[in-house]
């Protein structure tokens, strides 16, 4: 709840840092500083995300209990301690536990809090690559029609992709060289980061839109 609540008031700082951009259309400073800790933020907080972090906890999970479960003596020697004063009633034998497991009739959840300390870590290993990144200011006009969004609005890319083994072509990581970020602000403005971009303003052209 506490980190909840510094969040909320993180996002009221983001809105307004936000808005002065659109206004002053100069990228430096507090307001880069805000804005990037935005984009980091929203990059590992989604629920497909979380979803996609549980499914795989999951799957470590069933794979330890089935490990433990490939043989009664590895079994009884995972069990020894945990079952030190435990009323007998409460008590589960081998057999009963491989049932259980063998029939899947049971689901495996993640913590709220495991999740919310999970994006955290994620935010401090992904802010340093957003910190530098060199970042063009995309100004749309008349001519080039506006910048358009979505619930899951920070896109990380190969510049090249063609160029990128089929392995990899779906996996860019934001600390890779020839990789872009982009982030669309508003209808007006978006923004582009890579390693290698000269930093400043532009107009955006219809095709760049």
């Amino acid at each position: 709840n506490t980190i909840e609540s510094a969040l909320s008031k993180f996002e009221g700082h983001a809105a307004t840092a936000l808005k002065k951009l659109e206004e002053t259309l100069e990228f430096s400073g507090e307001k880069k500083e805000i804005i990037l800790n935005l984009i980091a933020l929203i990059a590992v907080r989604s629920p497909e995300r979380r979803e996609h972090m549980r499914t795989f906890e999951a799957q470590v999970a069933d794979k330890i209990m089935g490990l433990t479960l490939e043989s009664k003596e590895r079994w009884e020697s995972q069990v020894t301690k945990l079952e030190e004063g435990m009323e007998e009633s409460n008590k589960v034998t081998y057999e009963e536990a491989k049932k259980f497991f063998d029939k899947k009739a049971y689901t495996i959840e993640v913590a709220r809090e495991h999740h919310i300390h999970m994006e955290m870590k994620q935010v401090e290993a992904v802010l340093p690559y957003l910190l530098g990144r060199k970042w063009v200011l995309i100004k749309a006009t008349d001519n080039s029609g506006k910048f358009i969004t979505s619930d899951n609005p920070v896109r990380l890319s190969w510049n090249e992709p063609e160029k990128i083994p089929p392995l990899y072509r779906d996996s860019p990581g934001f600390g890779m060289k020839g990789t872009q970020v982009y982030f669309p602000v508003s209808k007006n403005l978006a923004l582009i980061g890579d390693f290698d971009s000269e930093e400043g303003t532009i107009e955006g052209t219809q095709d760049l839109v």
